[in-house]
């Protein structure tokens, strides 16, 4: 919730998607079930959320970080 919540007061133009990909994040983790992790499998999963998490590190890094060429 606060990376959600974080991106959302320090939104801008080009951010939307970023903040997109987080709120996902976040719902699928606030919603998800353990069986439909266990179904995946854990090492899977877990290979899955850590590449989804760097994906939006990437994002963050872009959008608020990195400096707009002018």
């Amino acid at each position: 919730n606060e990376v959600v919540g974080n991106l959302g007061m320090v939104a801008n133009d080009q951010s939307s998607e970023t903040q997109r990909l987080a709120g996902k994040l976040r719902a699928e983790l606030q919603y998800g079930r353990i069986d439909e992790i266990l179904a995946t499998g854990l090492h899977a999963y877990l290979t899955q959320f850590l590449d989804r998490i760097n994906d939006l590190g990437a994002h963050i890094s872009r959008d608020f970080l990195v400096p707009v060429p002018v």
